[in-house]
């Protein structure tokens, strides 16, 4: 039986062997060739790649040969050398195999594309400042020179250093009094300026060179020294801490503060709320600062000297996505804008960020649909804006009348919607303040306005179970007016503790204003600086003065403007109380409004 089985097997091998070698050379070739058009080659490319030597069918295995029409590709052994011009190559490569002597050949067609293939499209649209931007640019060179040319040629003004405090004290505002640190979001008063010999409770700030001085144009003379478009306002000690560090994320810090910043010796990261703001100050100062006198660069070496290099760019290009643009960096441009006469274009359009790093915003699977998507086919100007000072100019002349509340309350609530940045271009909202005005003493109402910036001088304090009587109004509880206005509330812990007069047994300290009023329609007051330690801000009324009853609560922010209307006008005691551990407000004005 062994016999049989091993005969049987035998002739299956000999009819499988018959099989194969029934194939004529030509078809074997045909087959390797069919197998050689399979392989993976690109049809786009702008980096050298590996090509495969040999191609197999069956047990058949042959040496491939490949040869180019085109230098923008050479072959050396397996390796396709590319070299990218300014414009597209089509390259054939020709894969040639040889059976015996059946010779066959696999055509492929690929494109080289040009060198930094940034092309903006030519169906958005670019008008007013940026209107060179409109059209379709060749290559990288092309888009980076035009808007350089933007930048530098409307650079009209340059700053002295001197200039940048003026300047800074506006475009880094936080309200009238104070200026906003960038590294820390520290509110410090505008006075208390480095060097001034003023200072707010021992801190001041300076002059932050976002694109540290030492990298490229250590010297006054240079006009980036003094370009505000990458100096910002920032507390001394931090400022210092950060030195001339390049910026990278941080993953060893040898130091870290409580605001989110971290730094070694070398590198520092800034806190996230302004990572962007950073990355697009210094992609300015690379398409500002690119001539014959300075040319800065953005790189990811890491090692950078008194070089006029900084980074590292893959991580500033990664936080100008993950931080957009903001309010803040908005009204600043628009600020600087009309002291130098340019602008930062990453703030007016994010987009460009990835014409100009196209590699580095790839890498991060950013294509140009993703910034595209932000950019309407036609780039519009924004007429909201525009058409609310018309609108409010319209009523210049005209006599205000009762049956005028509903254009009021609309041009209003239209106000109030803008951004903080677009309601500093309403140059005539004092017009619609003052038709509000004139409709409200329609209606028989009187504003009696405190203004509390003097209250009532420098210094002055009044201790915990104390009162003071301003026209008409008590203050409690160590409230004391500073240069910056008055304060409710202080520093020393001297608080008001509950009591039964209030009737709210799980509040801990209070600072409070408490005062009498007849016919009481509306109380405003803007907070313009709100100290840590609070909890909420209360409304109280009281018939008699000793008993009070909770109207509301508020949660409150600092730089919020409180308006607080009664249902009908009201009469009786009022009492304001915020409440905390260690409550501290500030406020520059105190409005009540009566009806008589």
């Amino acid at each position: 039986m062994k016999k049989i089985f091993t005969l049987i097997s035998l002739v299956l091998i000999i009819l499988l062997s018959s099989c194969n070698n029934s194939l004529t050379d030509e078809q074997i070739a045909d087959n390797l060739l069919n197998n050689l058009n399979k392989l993976d080659i690109p049809t786009e490319v702008t980096d050298d790649f590996i090509l495969e030597t040999k191609v197999s069918y069956d047990e058949y295995t042959v040496d491939i040969i490949w040869s180019s029409n085109n230098e923008a590709i050479t072959i050396n052994n397996n390796k396709a050398i590319v070299t990218q011009t300014d414009t597209t190559q089509e390259v054939i490569l020709t894969a040639n195999i040889t059976y015996n002597e059946e010779n066959r050949n696999a055509i492929f067609n690929i494109a080289v594309l040009p060198l930094n293939t940034s092309i903006l499209p030519s169906d958005v649209t670019y008008t007013g400042y940026y209107s060179d931007m409109t059209g379709s640019f060749n290559n990288y060179d092309d888009f980076f020179t035009t808007l350089n040319s933007i930048v530098v040629d409307t650079h009209t003004n340059h700053l002295t250093y001197k200039e940048v405090w003026d300047v800074l004290s506006e475009s880094d505002a936080y309200d009238e009094n104070n200026v906003e640190c960038i590294y820390t979001g520290m509110l410090i008063d505008i006075n208390a300026r480095d060097g001034s010999g003023n200072t707010d409770n021992g801190r001041v700030w300076n002059r932050e060179h976002v694109w540290a001085k030492s990298h490229g144009f250590d010297d006054e003379s240079y006009t980036a020294y003094s370009d505000a478009h990458h100096l910002r306002a920032s507390e001394k000690n931090i400022n210092s801490s950060r030195n001339n560090s390049y910026f990278d994320e941080v993953t060893n810090p040898t130091n870290s503060d409580e605001y989110g910043n971290k730094w070694t010796g070398s590198v520092f990261e800034p806190r996230d709320e302004v990572k962007g703001d950073v990355a697009r100050m210094l992609f300015y100062m690379v398409t500002r600062y690119h001539d014959n006198t300075l040319t800065l660069t953005l790189d990811n070496t890491g090692s950078y000297g008194s070089s006029p290099t900084l980074g590292k760019l893959d991580t500033l290009v990664k936080w100008h996505y993950e931080d957009p643009v903001s309010e803040t960096e908005i009204k600043r441009n628009e600020v600087v804008y009309t002291y130098q006469g340019n602008r930062n274009p990453y703030i007016d359009h994010p987009e460009f960020v990835y014409y100009l790093y196209e590699d580095e915003s790839k890498e991060l699977g950013v294509t140009e649909n993703n910034v595209l998507e932000k950019v309407s086919q036609e780039v519009e100007e924004d007429t909201t804006v525009s058409e609310l000072i018309s609108d409010i100019e319209a009523l210049r002349d005209k006599t205000i009348t009762l049956e005028d509340k509903e254009l009021l309350d609309s041009l209003k609530s239209r106000y109030d919607a803008l951004t903080y940045a677009d309601k500093t271009k309403i140059t005539n909202y004092d017009l619609l303040s003052s038709k509000i005005e004139e409709y409200e003493a329609l209606l028989g109402y009187n504003n009696v306005e405190y203004d509390l910036t003097t209250f009532p001088g420098n210094g002055t304090s009044y201790l915990k179970n104390t009162t003071a009587t301003i026209n008409g109004i008590s203050f409690y509880a160590s409230n004391h007016g500073t240069g910056n206005g008055f304060i409710l509330g202080s520093n020393n812990n001297n608080y008001i503790k509950p009591d039964d007069k209030y009737n709210v047994s799980n509040w801990s300290n209070f600072s409070v204003l408490e005062f009498n009023v007849n016919n009481l329609v509306r109380l405003t007051f803007d907070i313009t600086v709100l100290y840590k330690g609070i909890d909420d801000l209360n409304f109280l009324v009281s018939s008699d003065g000793i008993n009070y009853t909770l109207l509301d609560t508020l949660e409150i922010a600092e730089g919020d403007n409180v308006f607080y209307s009664f249902t009908t006008p009201y009469s009786g005691y009022l009492a304001i109380v915020i409440t905390g551990s260690t409550p501290r407000m500030g406020m520059n004005n105190f409005i009540l409004t009566y009806v008589d």
